[in-house]
This record gives structure tokens, sequence and C-alpha cells, in this order.
């Protein structure tokens, strides 16, 4: 078998090999329906009373985002010296200097970049499987993953790091596959642009990967490399000097370890975020050190055995459940809300089952399936080893998708071929899977204090209540917005009994 072949064949799936022109146009409609439902949520959105407040008060981290790129818009180059990252107010504030400077601009854009990763998405799932038909499952998958839908109209950064990260991937396979330093140097640039956004480890892996992956020449080895980490340099060493210059040290990340201890200290309960005594004390006794955190984790286990086994087990769970753990905005407040989001229907519930199944399925025979694990686990990783959240759990989910999709070909393989066995022990582990992975509610509750939070539905209370305190407001609309804020006050204190 050619080591560029997936074991995959499409002969084995369809009666017949579809058509260029059959392809084209069904990713054609695919990409046109990720348009239109990402406009039609954007319309119903765009002028959402709770978006528009987060952008107002130092509580929600889009506020931080916004204050941050005007500043930068008004010649303060550096930004302000806080401890939030600075490289998405300076994409904000780019975007601002050339579009209308409102919030819509900003999801415009981040629904572009979802578009594009619907497309990538497919050319992906092709390069790796050699098969055309798992890429336009990812690419439908993608269009219609909801949690997506929702986080492109949200200023946070969630889903550019997920669609960086795939494009990243993407381009590096592009390289593997026509063995073209310039594919290189763009992975890296792309890897650079992530890194900034929301710093990860996937370079220290990455590296050696190309490296050693492919049998080659030393010199082409060391070029491919070279191209690589030089796109990664290009992209974060001038916000790694930025934040040395302004006395935050030689790193692109000047919130140092405060998020990690968020979900490492013994108390934690890992899930979301939460204020905690030890935290702070930890924090200050790491500070920016990350190997004497490791030192004092380390530390910290000895100590606390029973507290960490549970905290570990609970965070696994918690990432691989198919709740999305809210943060600033609930994704399942606005699903409440409006429908188009519904009209997205696969989420991780679905997606997490087959994704695992897929990765035992594709172990072997796949060439660059390392590279591809190098990414989905590192990912997964990093959210697990800090603190569970849905948008720090999304750059890891294209990974999960493009997996899925590979057990639903081979799935569709065994059937063709009567392979009623296998396919039935296929079946068994996703069923197995999925009762694992479904949300667990008793923690849910405990963690989160319900589904839809208590604090969720007084910040849209007091959204509506400011909204009817605005100037040229009329009496009729007043009274609406009033209604509104009573009937979400209710709804938080019959969640809060």
């Amino acid at each position: 078998m050619n080591a560029n072949k997936s074991p995959l064949n499409l002969k084995n799936i369809f009666n017949s090999q579809p058509s260029p022109k059959a392809v084209k146009s069904i990713l054609f409609a695919i990409l046109v329906f990720a348009v239109i439902i990402r406009i039609l949520y954007l319309v119903e959105v765009h002028n959402d009373v709770l978006l528009h407040i987060t952008v107002r008060y130092d509580v929600f981290d889009e506020c931080h985002f916004i204050k941050l790129a005007a500043q930068i818009i008004h010649g303060n180059w550096f930004g302000l010296t806080t401890g939030y990252n600075i490289c998405y107010p300076y994409l904000i504030s780019l975007l601002y200097l050339f579009l209308p400077k409102d919030i819509t601009t900003i999801f415009i854009f981040q629904i572009i970049l979802g578009v594009i990763a619907v497309y990538v998405s497919y050319k992906t799932a092709v390069l790796l499987f050699d098969n055309k038909i798992a890429g336009l499952i990812a690419a439908f998958i993608v269009a219609l993953y909801s949690p997506f839908i929702f986080n492109e109209c949200d200023i946070e950064r969630g889903a550019v790091i997920a669609y960086s990260n795939l494009f990243c991937f993407y381009l590096l396979l592009k390289a593997f596959k026509t063995d073209k330093l310039k594919y290189f140097f763009y992975s890296g640039l792309m890897m650079g642009f992530s890194l900034v956004i929301r710093p990860n480890i996937l370079p220290v892996f990455v590296a050696p990967y190309i490296f050693f992956a492919v049998k080659r020449s030393s010199k082409a080895k060391i070029c491919s490399v070279s191209a690589f980490l030089l796109g990664v340099v290009i992209l974060a060493a001038p916000f790694a000097f930025r934040n040395m210059i302004l006395g935050q040290g030689f790193n692109i990340e000047p919130q140092g370890l405060k998020s990690f201890w968020d979900g490492n200290a013994h108390d934690s309960p890992g899930i979301g975020y939460a204020v905690l005594k030890s935290e702070s004390e930890l924090t200050k006794e790491s500070g920016n050190d990350i190997g004497k955190a490791f030192v004092i984790l380390s530390r910290e286990i000895k100590k606390y055995p029973e507290e960490y086994m549970g905290l570990y087990s609970r965070k696994i769970k918690m990432f691989l459940c198919g709740y999305e753990v809210p943060s600033n905005l609930n994704y399942y407040l606005f699903k409440e809300r409006y429908a188009v989001l519904n009209a997205g229907f696969f989420n991780f519930a679905i997606v997490c089952p087959l994704a695992l199944t897929g990765i035992f399925l594709a172990r072997r025979n796949i060439h660059f399936i390392g590279l591809f694990y190098i990414f989905l686990f590192v990912l997964s990783f990093s959210n697990i080893l800090f603190h569970i959240q849905g948008r720090y759990r999304l750059p890891a989910v294209p990974f999960f998708i493009i997996m899925a999709s590979y057990t639903i070909c081979w799935l569709s393989d065994r059937a063709r071929k009567r392979e009623w066995l296998l396919a039935g022990c296929a079946i068994l582990a996703i069923v197995g899977t999925a009762f694992y992975t479904r949300p667990d509610y008793h923690l849910i509750k405990k963690y989160s204090g319900g589904v839809i939070r208590a604090i969720d539905y007084r910040n849209l209370s007091h959204a509506y209540f400011q909204k009817s305190t605005e100037c040229g407001i009329d009496n009729e609309r007043k009274d609406y917005f009033l209604k509104e804020s009573e009937i979400y006050l209710k709804k938080a204190n019959d969640v809060a009994l």
C-alpha cells in the first residue's frame, strides 16, 4: 500500500466514485449554507442587549479587549499594561482602522474566518485521509457546529484560535505533500499568530516532528524546520519584546501563571473560573517561572493526593462531556433565545464519541497521523491542564470533527463490505463512549449552578434594565425592556433557589 494512502477507499463506501463536479457542487452547497446560517444568526444577535453591554462593563473580558483596542487606535501603540493578552486587541484595532468601529465588524470578520474554516476542514480531511467524502462530512459538521456559530459572534478569542490552528495544520500537511519550504513558512506564521492570541506548546512538538517524520536529507530537514520556526518567530517576537519593554518579562503572555493555578490549586473546581485564596498564594509563589510552578504543583499533589485525583478526573470528564462550560457569556442562554442557533445542530456531545472511536480506528496506516495526534492531544491537554471552559476547548474541536468524519466513513466502509461484526463493535464503542461523555448534570449543578447559571440571567436582566434607561427610548419600548428585565431577574432567582 502506498504510504500516502488511507486504508479507506471511496469505492468501498459508495457504488461509484463521486465525480469532481458532484464534489464541487456539494462543497459549494455546504459553504453557501454555512454563510446563510451565520448571516441569519448575525441578524438575530447584532442588536442583542447583552452582547452590547459586555463592551461597557469591566467585569467582561470583551470590555477589556475593546478598551485596549481603543488605546491602540488613539496612538498608544503598546496598549495598556494590563494582564490581558494584547494581540487580539491589535487585531480589533486593525479592523477598526479601516472598517466601522462597531462590534458587528468583529463578528463579520470572525464569520468570514468560520466560512474559510469550513473549506479548509474539507481540504484537510482530503489531504489526511485521501478521501473526499470524509472531507465533505468534516466541512458539513464545521458548517453546522453550533458552538462555532455562537463564538463567532462574541468578542472572544476562541474561534480565532481554533481556526488559526486548523489553518496551520492544513499548511503543514500541504508542506509535507508538496515538499515546498513556503508552506512550512506559512504554517509557522499561522502557528505564531495562534501563539500570540493564546500561548500553547505546539511548536515544541511540531518542530521535531518536521525534522524526523519524513526520510529526507539533513539539509532539507533543517531548512524545513528553520522555515517553520522563522514564521513563528516573526509573529511572536514583536509581542515578546513589547511585554519586555513594559516590564512584563520576555514572554508573549502577560497574565503569568494565574490561569494555570485557577485550574490546579488543590481546592479548585477545575471547571469555569473561581476566586480562590490558594490560587492567589500559589501564583505569587511561582511568579512567572513555569519550571518552579511544576515543582510547586508536585509538592501540592503529594500534600493533597485525594483532592488532585478528584480534580483531574473531574476536568477530564468535563472536557470530554457535551456541555459547553460557560465563561462571560453562556452558549445555552443564547440558544434558548435564538432559533437560528438551534439550526446548527452539531455539538460536542455528537462529535466527541465519534472522534474518540476514530482515534482508535485510525491509529495506523494513515500518513502524517502522528502530526494530527500532536495537534489533537496537545490542544486537548492544554485545556485540561488549566481549567475547563467551552471557549478554551474550542481550539481542539476542529481536530475532533475531522476524526469524527473518519469514523463515519469507516462505518460506511464496513457496512458496504457487510462486515457487521466490526461495525457492531465500533458502534458499541461509540455508544459506550457517548454514555461516558454525556453531560453530567450533577457536576454541572454543583459547579455551575445549572446549565444556565443565575448570573447569566442576572446579566441579561441588568442589560435590559440599562437599555430602558438610555436616552431617546420611547415609553412603549422602555416598558418592554423593563418587562424583559423582570422576567430574567425572576429566572435568575428561580435558578438560585
